[in-house]
């Protein structure tokens, strides 16, 4: 497996040379080449996730020969099914603008939530849950004739699974986890959690 990108460093530099480091030492132990600095300048012929054989060279003139690729870079949040005076507001990535209060920009009782919202922190469910709760308030605050909430998004955080005993993370709040730590935290998917906030007892099958 070749994993190729244009940036210098893994993570993009965002992250701890901690981290970095140990996302590196277990690709390299899994057998994984990374190429860093020199991205593909054209993409395969062959689409995206659909297998056969093809030669891609990057930007640096080196020829890879795979049978199967994913664009893991950039991204785009399906927002089409919006009514048009959002779809007008949409930015270049399909998300909305928002302002502080995570109303969309032009709109006063309107609010975005989740990977929709073009604030520019991380996109991780850690963030949206926070985003919910205060749009929730928010929206009662407007409902109440009381003052609104503003969003600070968070820190920059990650935890980032490499199989099902490996990866590595790091949060502002308890530092650097190990690949035992990102195993553990990761396996439940936060189940637990989950079946806290929506009153589901433990154990409880998922369907």
């Amino acid at each position: 497996m070749t994993v190729v990108d244009s940036a210098p460093e893994l993570l993009g530099g965002r992250f701890t040379e901690q981290l970095r480091a140990e996302v590196a030492r277990q690709l390299d132990d899994m057998g994984v080449r990374v190429l860093l600095g020199a991205g593909l300048d054209i993409a395969p012929d062959t689409p995206a996730g659909v297998v056969g054989a093809f030669t891609a060279v990057t930007g640096a003139g080196e020829k890879i020969d795979a049978d199967l690729w994913f664009a893991c870079h950039g991204s785009t949040v399906p927002s089409t099914h919006l009514g048009p005076e959002l779809a007008a507001a949409r930015l270049p990535d399909g998300r909305l603008p928002v302002d502080e209060y995570l109303r969309v920009r032009g709109h006063e009782r309107v609010f975005a939530v989740g990977d929709v919202t073009g604030t520019a922190e991380l996109k991780t469910g850690r963030a949206a849950g926070r985003q919910g709760e205060v749009a929730a308030a928010n929206i009662r605050a407007l409902i109440g004739g009381g003052p609104l909430t503003a969003y600070e998004p968070f820190p920059d955080g990650i935890i980032l699974s490499l199989g099902p005993d490996g990866g590595a993370g790091w949060s502002p709040e308890f530092g650097f986890f190990d690949a035992e730590a990102t195993s553990r935290f990761k396996g439940t998917f936060l189940l637990d959690h989950f079946r806290g906030l929506l009153g589901v007892p433990a154990g409880t099958a998922a369907n």
